[in-house]
């Protein structure tokens, strides 16, 4: 296809100047901690009585963090809209995972609301314990092998050569491993 004279060769789209609100996101994210609070209160809001709407909009004047208050307003105007919360709460994937709207998609059919989200927040809890547990674990080898490349670096680099120096000085043949040493040292420099 041609067009004024020009042949299309390749089309693709363009990545879109970063709104505001997506830098934001970006460098302070929603923590989990919050999304599971938020659950734990809109469970403890609805099972003394209240609404999903008022309670909503309860936690969302509550809430500190910009993007995330603003999503809140978004879910808040669709509940309010007709919608239900699993439908308005999927619509907002950076938060909330499409597990977690299943499983209170289940909880709004069955009227046993409250109790999965204090489930999803339990869940959600776990999970959060269990990958910091993982990175704490993570950072002790991390560490360590940081280390030994350092030390192997600053001995190929600055001791092996210094020994090559005696060795040749004294008139003496180097040890078989010592030129291998040396050579990979040689090689990586």
């Amino acid at each position: 296809m041609s067009y004024a004279g020009y042949q299309l060769i390749q089309l693709r789209e363009m990545a879109s100047f970063p709104t505001l609100d997506k830098l934001i996101a970006r460098l302070s994210p929603v923590k989990p901690t919050d999304i599971i609070l938020f659950y734990r209160q809109l469970a403890l809001l609805i099972e003394s009585g209240l609404n999903i709407v008022t309670s909503l909009e309860l936690l969302e004047g509550q809430c500190t963090h910009r993007v995330f208050k603003r999503a809140l307003s978004e879910i808040v105007t669709e509940v309010r809209a007709g919608s239900q919360l699993s439908v308005a709460l999927s619509k907002h994937r950076e938060f909330f995972s499409a597990i977690q709207c299943q499983s209170l998609k289940v909880g709004e059919q069955t009227g046993g609301l409250e109790v999965i989200l204090r489930q999803v927040a339990d869940h959600m809890e776990k999970q959060n314990t269990t990958q910091k547990g993982l990175k704490n674990a993570m950072t002790y080898p991390v560490i360590a092998a940081v280390v030994a490349v350092v030390v192997i670096g600053v001995m190929v680099t600055f001791v092996m050569p210094a020994f090559a120096g005696l060795y040749n000085s004294l008139g003496a043949e180097l040890p078989a491993m010592t030129k291998i040493i040396l050579q990979a040292g040689e090689v990586m420099k």
